[in-house]
């Protein structure tokens, strides 16, 4: 937790090159190339793809933070709840998670440029982080940070596009 989006991005390269992958980003435009096959952050779109796993809207809002008297919030272990179909574990209620794309309103619109990652702009934040109350929660709530945002509630989740 803690992570920076430009720190994020910087991790990706470095554990694609351990692992012998092409790193996808530009390190200093903060560019994408979503053809490498290198560890990324995932789109938003696939991040929610992720989290929803093919369950319904009631699986996904099971509140996965709880309150101690006295104000306290803590969240279950990683990894302590079963895995989703798509064997994702904690995809709401750990951390803020890092995705690719910039903040853009909904409807989703392929054109709108929110998985141009040259542009400058916010990027979304997806999950929820361990402050949070059960409604910020929900796999559909969406955040927007600047690429130096540190909170100690932002993370990350890693992807790699599989060349075809």
């Amino acid at each position: 937790a803690g992570v920076r989006w430009a720190g994020a991005a910087a991790y990706t390269n470095w554990l694609s090159a351990q692992n012998g992958y092409a790193g996808c980003y530009n390190l200093a435009t903060g560019a994408c190339d979503f053809t490498r096959d290198g560890y990324r952050l995932p789109t938003e779109a696939e991040w929610e793809y992720a989290a929803r796993a093919g369950e319904d809207t009631d699986e996904l809002n099971a509140v996965a933070v709880y309150d101690i008297p006295g104000g306290s919030f803590h969240t279950r272990p990683v990894g302590s709840k079963r895995p989703n179909k798509l064997g994702q574990f904690d995809m709401r209620g750990n951390v803020w998670e890092w995705c690719a794309s910039l903040s853009r309103p909904y409807p989703y619109h392929a054109s709108d440029g929110r998985e141009s990652s040259s542009t400058a702009g916010l990027r979304v934040l997806r999950g929820g982080g361990f402050p949070d109350t059960a409604d910020l929660l929900d796999p559909a709530f969406r955040h927007a940070g600047r690429r130096d945002d540190r909170m100690p509630w932002n993370g990350m989740r890693l992807a790699r596009s599989i060349p075809q």
